[in-house]
């Protein structure tokens, strides 16, 4: 094998019509000049043979090499036609008509994007600039708003995208979880515009089911579009609405103590364990509880602080039959512990009503298994990316790279 091609190898350089003429090391890149021909074709315009035309030198971007930048300093064939007179450049499947980035660094540059990596970030591993490698990215990639075919199981949730801005978020709730609707607002009249536009009345009626929070302006838009779906509150959200009517009825029950009392350093520092399942609440083992100062168990530290206060007894034990009934997906627990529950005051109160409210929502959560947690995940990667780029000015851009990091 050859020295060319040796070097083609390490360049990644798969055309056998690239010949390496010299290579030279300079302080801010390695320059690699060569030769670009092979031999002439018919006019693509008149179709008579065409002859070989001098040469033109282009200058293109590589990937890499050991983190220091390679530039392609390359002379191409050029090619004249004796009947039209049209004048043509050779090209290589290696190059991008019309660009200086190549096909190997373009790709690069979108695998780096789909990482959640930074432009900067990005600049720096593939060795140019980071206006190419935002030109590159943005041009080359198409944002598609829907998906060609709408699932039967959808979820729907929001997120902050630019400034203060709250944007619509649609996915597959089965295995694959692929985007469908990716939305620069969360108003009914876009997600309604957006379904009615896309979909038809036919693909709509199919859906089965829809995974949500206990937002009711979601709920009005999916009887409007989906009138065969059933509607499904996730459990996350279900436990999160109760355990924080939970904490605001602990915080309530502290009122009035003596801040070095056991009672309150139990309500308030060791606030988690009455988060555990109550039944798996430990009575045997005793442990070094730093915010109590002495040696307890679980099922003492629970015992103290529910004996301080009545009314935070009564929203303990709903927390934890919602908890229970939940965990046990048991329809008929469920339903009992919200629909017997009784009224005392309390911020549990509140939480009990909404549940009440959507209570055929809520049981739903018990009778299917799906859950938001997929758009959850999604929404995560989102904030990451959000946080690793320092915010996005620029919506479109923000939900390419969105779209990249789902693909």
């Amino acid at each position: 094998m050859s020295q060319n091609d040796f070097i083609l190898k390490l360049l990644n350089i798969t055309d056998t019509n690239i010949k390496i003429i010299d290579c030279i090391n300079q302080n801010h890149c390695f320059e690699v000049r060569a030769k670009l021909t092979y031999a002439p074709f018919n006019c693509p315009n008149c179709g008579f043979n065409m002859i070989k035309y001098g040469f033109k030198s282009t200058k293109h971007f590589l990937l890499s090499l050991n983190g220091k930048a390679i530039r392609l300093n390359l002379k191409r064939q050029r090619f004249l036609c004796n009947n039209c007179h049209t004048t043509t450049l050779s090209h290589s499947p290696q190059l991008l008509a019309g660009k200086n980035v190549t096909v190997a660094l373009n790709n690069s540059i979108v695998q780096l994007a789909k990482d959640s990596l930074t432009i900067k970030e990005i600049s720096k591993i593939v060795g140019v600039s980071a206006t190419t490698v935002s030109r590159s990215l943005y041009e080359n990639v198409t944002f598609r708003q829907s998906a060609k075919v709408l699932p039967i199981n959808l979820c729907f949730d929001e997120f902050r995208s630019t400034g203060s801005d709250m944007s619509f978020i649609c996915c597959d709730a089965d295995n694959d979880h692929k985007l469908v609707g990716l939305l620069s607002n969360r108003l009914n009249k876009s997600i309604t515009e957006f379904f009615l536009n896309k979909y038809s009345k036919q693909e709509r009626q199919l859906v089965r089911t829809i995974t949500l929070d206990l937002n009711a302006q979601y709920q009005t838009i999916v009887h409007h579009l989906f009138p065969n779906a059933e509607i499904i509150v996730d459990r996350f959200h279900i436990v999160q609405l109760v355990s924080r009517a939970l904490d605001k009825a602990r915080l309530l029950a502290t009122s009035g103590l003596n801040h070095f009392s056991r009672e309150y350093k139990v309500l308030k520092s060791e606030w988690k364990i009455f988060h555990i399942k109550e039944s798996s609440l430990n009575a045997a083992d005793s442990k070094y509880y730093r915010g109590l100062g002495e040696y307890s168990t679980q099922q003492n530290i629970v015992d103290l602080g529910l004996n301080q206060s009545d009314d935070f007894k009564h929203s303990y034990e709903a927390y934890q039959s919602v908890l229970e009934a939940i965990r046990n997906n048991d329809i008929d627990a469920l339903s009992k512990a919200i629909t017997h529950y009784k009224r005392n005051g309390s911020p549990m109160d509140i939480a009990m009503n909404t549940l009440k409210k959507n209570l055929s929502y809520v049981l739903n959560s018990s009778r299917y298994s799906y859950s938001n947690g997929p758009l959850e995940g999604i929404n995560r990667k989102i904030k990451a990316l959000k946080r690793g780029c320092f915010g996005f000015k620029n919506q479109m851009h923000f939900f390419m790279r969105i779209q990249l990091i789902r693909a």
